[in-house]
């Protein structure tokens, strides 16, 4: 996760719903270049070849659609453990009811209620699940961050900007509350803002598969044998 003062004379937004990940059309016709005319003035111009902008915004966002997907696995670990928690005779349609829940927070709040009638007298199993849900709460702050921002090129000031060095050129995705600070410059606005390349956002995601793959074994380990009355 990366801090640094942030110029938008290049701008990719990506709309991304609550819940799902949305679609990004035609990314090569939304690539525009900064370039210097001969009068000085500063225009935008749309660049079909593949450079280092290009590139990093493909990385970008196969990165952040792998994060969001690692993260519906924890949902979908947690609405496992809700149907069989809440013993259910029919398994679909208690999942079915977690994902009718609208906000995450309320699905975790229940899971957990269910946990804790169901697990409450197994001390092993609660300490382990007060761990993952305190984790689950941290993380979920992160992916509301990848939930609504956008992947923007970004680089030097303006006036930096030299056509023929694209090293001065990247990609991040920018949470848009994570903004902080802006500030009306004479080339226009910038900020302090939190970005993530395609490096920070796998770190993402794979932390919600370790968060998924906990779940999946306290799940298979303990509460289905709690549940369903084989564990004592």
């Amino acid at each position: 996760m990366l801090f640094a003062e942030r110029f938008d004379p290049l701008v990719f937004p990506i709309f991304i719903s609550s819940c799902r990940f949305g679609g990004v059309p035609s990314i090569r016709s939304a690539i525009f270049r900064v370039a210097s005319s001969r009068s000085g003035f500063l225009i935008a111009m749309a660049d079909n070849s593949k450079n280092k902008v290009d590139t990093a915004f493909d990385e970008v966002c196969a990165a952040l659609g792998r994060a969001i997907s690692c993260w519906s696995e924890v949902e979908s670990e947690l609405s496992r453990i809700y149907a069989v928690t809440i013993r259910s005779p029919n398994l679909g349609v208690a999942v079915e009811a977690f994902y009718a829940v609208i906000g995450f927070d309320s699905k975790l709040k229940m899971t957990d209620v269910a946990v804790r009638g169901t697990c409450g007298n197994h001390p092993d199993v609660m300490t382990t699940w007060a761990n993952l849900v305190n984790r689950i709460k941290r993380q979920s702050k992160t992916r509301n961050k990848l939930a609504h921002g956008a992947v923007k090129g970004l680089g030097k000031p303006m006036t930096e900007f030299n056509e023929n060095d694209d090293s001065l050129q990247g990609c991040w995705f920018i949470p848009y509350y994570g903004m902080l600070r802006y500030e009306q410059g004479i080339f226009g606005i910038q900020s302090r803002a939190e970005k993530f390349d395609a490096g920070d956002l796998k770190e993402i995601g794979d932390r919600f598969l370790a968060l998924t793959n906990e779940l999946q074994r306290l799940f298979l380990e303990s509460i289905v044998g709690i549940a369903s009355g084989k564990k004592k």
